[in-house]
């Protein structure tokens, strides 16, 4: 488990992925703009959690497609 985090975002030469760093990054923010959402919406006493836009759950499921469409290409 040394150095787990950096393995999971190299690629199969050793580099660092862009496509893996921008899931990742886009993946985080996603979730910290939610939680955000979340703190003030019980503090302004709105006791429902809010959703996410479909248009940022489909970027998402795009990136993730299309980085697993390009694994795919590198393996043939």
């Amino acid at each position: 488990m040394d150095n787990e985090p950096i393995t999971t975002l190299e690629d199969n030469t050793g580099g660092i992925s862009a496509i893996r760093c921008l899931m990742l990054i886009w993946g985080i923010g996603c979730f910290v703009v939610w939680v955000v959402a979340c703190i003030f919406s019980f503090i302004h006493g709105v006791y429902v959690l809010p959703t996410l836009p479909p248009e940022i759950v489909s970027i998402l499921i795009g990136i993730t497609t299309m980085k697993a469409i390009q694994r795919f290409g590198e393996t043939k």
